[in-house]
Parts: C-alpha cells; sequence; structure tokens
C-alpha cells in the first residue's frame, strides 16, 4: 500500500504540469534483444542479422484520451534488406502487428499482418504488480511494473510470460507499447520476451489526435486461438 501511495503523491504532483494536453505522440525504439549465442552454433550469424534488422526498427504510439494505436514507422525497405530477414526479424524479435486500445471500452483490436483482425480485451490495471523500484528515461521518473499472463502456447499447454514495464506517473496517460496498456502513465519501456522497446522521443499536443481504427472483419481471441492450434 505504501508504494501505492508514493507513485499516486508523485503522480498528482506532475499532473498539473500536464493538464493542458489532450494526445501526443511516442516513437519508440528496440534498444535491447537478449539473445544467449551458444559457441559452435552455425545459425548464429542469421541470429545476429535479425538482431540488427529488428534493432533498426521504429514504431510510433498516438494517443488521445480515449484511444491509442501502435504502428511501425515505415524505416526499413525490402531493397534495403533480404525481405525474408526483414520478415522473420519482425516476427521474432518486434512485432507485424498494429495495435488499437479503446480505453473506455476496455477493448484491444489487433490487426494482423493479412489484414485480419483479432478482437480481445485489454489488460487490467489490476494485474499489473508496481514496485518502488525507480529509474528516469528521457527526464521523467518512472517505476518498475511487472505483469504475468497465461497463454496457450502451440503444444496447447498453458504457458505464462512475464512482462517488465517502466511508466511515467507524470504522464497521466495509460498506454503503452504492443497490446499493453493499463497503469497510471506512460510506458516508456517495455521488455517482452527477448525485445526491449524504449521510447526515443515524446511530443505532447493540446489538440486531441484523431485515432483512426481499421474496419473489416473482427474476430474473438478465442477463436483466433483455435484457429491457430488447428493448423
Amino acid at each position: 500500500m505504501k508504494k501505492i501511495l508514493i507513485i499516486v503523491c508523485s503522480f498528482l504532483c506532475c499532473l498539473s504540469s500536464f493538464a493542458q494536453y489532450k494526445s501526443g505522440i511516442v516513437e519508440y525504439g528496440i534498444v535491447a534483444v537478449d539473445v544467449t549465442f551458444k559457441a559452435g552454433n552455425s545459425q548464429n550469424e542469421m541470429v545476429r542479422s535479425l538482431i540488427e534488422i529488428a534493432k533498426a526498427q521504429k514504431y510510433e504510439l498516438k494517443f488521445n484520451s480515449s484511444f491509442s494505436s501502435f504502428t511501425e514507422i515505415q524505416t526499413l525497405e525490402s531493397e534495403q534488406y533480404d525481405e525474408n530477414l526483414l520478415y522473420s526479424a519482425k516476427i521474432v524479435y518486434a512485432t507485424l502487428n498494429t495495435y488499437f486500445v479503446d480505453d473506455s471500452k476496455k477493448e484491444l483490436i489487433t490487426k494482423q499482418s493479412d489484414g485480419s483482425l483479432l478482437k480481445s480485451k485489454t489488460l487490467e490495471s489490476s494485474g499489473w504488480e508496481i514496485s518502488t523500484e525507480s529509474k528516469t528515461i528521457d527526464t521523467y521518473l518512472c517505476y518498475k511494473a511487472i505483469y504475468n499472463y497465461q497463454y496457450i502456447a502451440r503444444d496447447n499447454k498453458t504457458k505464462t510470460k512475464t512482462i517488465t514495464a517502466w511508466f511515467a506517473p507524470s504522464l497521466p496517460f495509460p498506454y503503452g507499447p504492443i497490446e499493453f496498456h493499463g497503469l497510471p502513465g506512460l510506458i516508456l519501456e517495455l521488455t517482452k520476451d527477448y525485445t526491449t522497446y524504449l521510447a526515443k522521443k515524446v511530443v505532447f499536443k493540446d489538440k486531441e489526435l484523431q485515432i483512426d481504427f481499421p474496419k473489416g472483419k473482427v474476430i474473438s481471441k478465442d477463436e483466433y486461438e483455435k484457429a491457430i492450434l488447428k493448423n
């Protein structure tokens, strides 16, 4: 309880500074890919190439008071890299998808790379474990939060993943990279699997940015997972 009060106090002290802002844009880079190489592994060179391609990618989080979108900034061209390596780097160390959050409905829509849509519930704030561990990211004081969630793997077994986030209570927007949100402040750093997304640039707007949600066929998360398991 004490650690929550500390963060809440920090949030309230800084809230007035950003009260005039209604939306913003965060640019993220991939700054760390935690992979341990094994000596003599013939695939090491290819893995290193994938990591370098992944680190060259950039993503953009656009948000307003109710909605957000997380998309890739098109900086890599297929002419610049082998198309198969480019695709593999995104699917292994980054993401091929575009994510849209409706915070008022607690709803996530994921636009797949093939154009299909996945509809699911977003992560609730109660699922995060917030600690008093802190650090500064781009002048903003951030606190560490952990989220453990279960998923059904391809072998039909239930497994657990741990997500680590660093959020800024002084930036009162509940959004973050890929599908993760729900913390009392913008997520400026997030680590999932092998990859860490780090905010490189934060810009606020005094007018609401328009977030255009995709249109098309939407299926439920359960339907999507059942379809994956059948393949």
